[in-house]
């Protein structure tokens, strides 16, 4: 309990030191517009930027800039982090144009003008995190190891004595790591995030799908150390080494709960906010749609997406609708140079307007 206390208030500090990067950047952006500001409301110009704080923080919590495995990863803290200033900046653009000006105060340059001050703070400041944090123990990644007994050891002992890696490693057997679990689940403890360490040697090898579908289900992160053969069948870039050791990572890091959450909800805004962007051009689309050919406007079709689930994709038609060739499956045929694509039809597909709506739709 106490090393989760200390990981959160370690996390706290790191988000509040960003939110003082981003305020500090956008302070010096408002010298790009000097010659405004004696006219300017401070009191607006405040609001306006604690809401440009606040979709920046949206958008690092999205990312998982503050999840403690990806904060101790000098790349992955400074890569994710720039990201979600990006990812804030495309938000705040669109929603200063959607706004009216009397109800915004800070202008587009100066969200421009920020980002390069910003984002020289932040990368210095998460380089620099990266290396402090794991000087607490709340912070050191732990490992358990499964598989040969002697080798998994000899694994675990490399890592807990790697002094630049800042983690605890220990070998552990299938049957008792089942038993730790069960017995957390009873007594209901809070487990800190573990990742798992796979041996794929010949002794194990009848059971590694069944240690891989366990902690899958249980730890953060799992790896796979290879065998010869099994170096053949791995994307290279899914490679790496720890302590001298090469692994393949076969799950990456789950997603916190509030997560999946707050994506759908930024998908949906975002796809509501391209709507309303698009939406004069969907209007004389669909009107020259009506207009050229007989049917009617949106041509419908049903897709599988995650989990299996079957949904509706609506797009502007750009065939004729009298004449249609399916295969066994039902679907409509088409091939280059089609003779059925109407004017219309040829144009907007060249120019992707007729998927305009399903993009949107996928969200």
């Amino acid at each position: 309990m106490l090393a989760r206390i200390e990981e959160r208030r370690l996390l706290l500090l790191v988000f509040l030191t960003d939110m003082v990067c981003y305020a500090f950047g956008l302070r010096f952006a408002s010298f790009t517009v000097l010659q405004n500001l004696p006219y300017t409301d401070l009191f607006l110009l405040q609001r306006d930027r604690l809401a440009c704080m606040v979709i920046f923080g949206i958008c690092a919590l999205l990312l998982g800039c503050y999840d403690s495995r990806r904060l101790t990863d000098r790349f992955d803290t400074v890569y994710y982090t720039l990201l979600a200033l990006g990812l804030a900046l495309l938000h705040q653009l669109a929603l200063s144009t959607l706004l009216p000006e009397g109800w915004r105060v800070i202008s587009r340059r100066e969200l421009i003008a920020s980002i390069p001050v910003t984002a020289i703070l932040l990368v210095a400041w998460r380089a620099a995190a990266a290396s402090f944090v794991l000087r607490f123990a709340s912070l050191h990644r732990r490992f358990y190891v499964l598989g040969a007994e002697p080798e998994g050891r000899r694994i675990a002992a490399a890592i807990t004595g790697d002094p630049g890696i800042h983690a605890d490693a220990r070998y552990s057997s299938l049957d008792d790591l089942k038993q730790r679990f069960e017995t957390e689940a009873s007594t209901r403890l809070a487990r800190v995030p573990e990742e798992a360490i796979v041996l794929a040697d010949d002794e194990h090898r009848g059971r590694a799908a069944e240690l891989l579908h366990f902690c899958e289900e249980h730890f953060e992160r799992v790896y796979l150390y290879p065998g010869i053969e099994d170096l053949l069948l791995f994307n290279q870039g899914r490679m790496q080494a720890l302590a001298g050791i090469p692994l393949v990572e076969i799950s990456g890091m789950r997603q916190p709960y509030p997560y999946v959450h707050l994506k759908r909800a930024m998908d949906i805004a975002s796809a509501l906010i391209g709507l309303i962007l698009a939406a004069p051009i969907c209007v004389v689309t669909a009107i020259l749609v009506k207009l050229t050919s007989p049917g009617p406007v949106f041509y419908t079709q049903a897709r599988v997406g995650r989990g299996g689930r079957e949904f509706k994709i609506y797009k502007f038609r750009s065939m004729r609708n009298d004449i249609q060739e399916k295969d066994a499956a039902g679907h409509v045929l088409a091939r280059s140079n089609d003779p059925r694509v109407t004017p219309v039809g040829a144009f907007i597909r060249k120019h992707r307007i007729d998927a305009v709506l399903e993009s949107a739709m996928v969200f």
